[in-house]
């Protein structure tokens, strides 16, 4: 994944006092216009990329049984002071097995685009399958190559007690990548003082994400254009579905009583 965990720890206390409530109304929007007609209450929903569990409060607060994950011990850490610690796990979202198998999975607001190589982009699906009931369903969103090219480029700056962070946002048409400089330290001292940090993201089409869903497994079954939020054009939401298996294939290893650890991942949930 692009950016490691400790540049999402350092953001923590700003993504929390800024963007988590802000990026909440959207995906709760999203969630209930394309995958709230195909749950019920009490069904399972893991959230990918959790961040400081905004999301996932308000999936509990309306009858969901939930589960979030984030490769950020910091974002976490937020997270737990809204829901049960059981909850939630720290790992990589690429290599993991949940102890249940769950009827839907999210991932919104750009956490995908993070992943810029296309084997880390199609391990994502493959988990999120993996751990998907037969006829689960997986949302998500991308934002595509003109939504970074025409709304990308932009400056921000927040204060959290006495840090500063300042965020300088590119994107690069020769290398089809979308940046952002974070530069976090103490208000009143110099630059100097301060350290900075890159995250990338990398745009992805509509035929390259199909084309990754048929080789997992998954049937794509909504497309549709998100206005709300930034970008306002080239962010689609995706909703996809593990096929229902065959009666004569089942058996009862799909409901899994043990903790199944990807041989790659180093976390335990």
């Amino acid at each position: 994944m692009n950016g490691s965990p400790h540049l999402f720890d350092a953001l923590a206390p700003f993504y929390e006092s800024n963007w988590g409530r802000a990026f909440l109304e959207h995906s709760v929007r999203l969630f209930q216009r394309k995958l709230a007609p195909q749950l019920k209450p009490g069904d399972l929903v893991l959230e990918l990329c959790c961040g400081t569990g905004h999301f996932a409060q308000w999936l509990a607060e309306h009858g969901y049984r939930v589960t979030g994950i984030d490769g950020s011990n910091a974002m976490l850490r937020y997270a737990r002071k809204r829901l049960w610690p059981g909850q939630l796990f720290q790992a990589d979202v690429r290599h993991f097995r949940l102890r249940h198998r769950v009827n839907a999975v999210v991932c919104f607001y750009n956490s995908l685009n993070q992943f810029l190589e296309a084997d880390s982009f199609r391990a994502v699906l493959a988990s999120s399958f993996r751990n998907l009931k037969p006829g689960g369903w997986f949302l998500f969103d991308i934002v595509q190559e003109h939504g970074y090219a025409q709304f990308w480029e932009t400056d921000e700056a927040f204060a959290h007690g006495d840090t500063m962070c300042e965020l300088q946002y590119r994107f690069d048409d020769n290398q089809h990548l979308a940046s952002c400089l974070v530069t976090i330290g103490p208000l009143h001292r110099p630059l100097a003082h301060r350290s900075q940090l890159l995250l990338r993201q990398r745009p992805y089409s509509l035929g390259f994400v199909a084309e990754e869903l048929r080789v997992v497994g998954f049937e794509l079954v909504v497309v549709r254009p998100v206005s709300e939020g930034n970008p306002p054009d080239g962010r689609l939401a995706i909703l996809a579905r593990r096929p229902q298996e065959n009666p004569s294939h089942q058996s009862a290893s799909h409901e899994r009583i043990a903790l199944q650890q990807h041989p790659e991942s180093k976390s335990t949930l």
